[in-house]
């Protein structure tokens, strides 16, 4: 069942409660059948936007979305 579901959780302010999208931590579990490259830890050192990863969840839900902000493109290695 969770091969073709997505559970996305995350915490409502970043590490430092400045409520920036760029230090947020987030758990996604499942969506294998959905394109997800599954079994990883991603550990963001570049602090690029979470939106990153909110862009790469549309993708896998089949919504062709660039980027929710300006130059924000799907966060590399989340899709297989």
């Amino acid at each position: 069942m969770l091969d073709n579901t997505i559970l996305l959780w995350g915490v409502e302010s970043g590490t430092n409660h400045n409520h920036s999208p760029r230090d947020m931590q987030y758990l996604v579990i499942g969506g294998k059948n959905l394109g997800v490259n599954v079994g990883q830890y991603v550990n963001n050192t570049t602090a690029q936007s979470s939106n990153t990863l909110l862009t790469s969840v549309m993708n896998a839900l089949g919504y062709a979305a660039t980027g929710i902000e300006p130059s924000c493109g799907p966060l590399p290695g989340f899709l297989a």
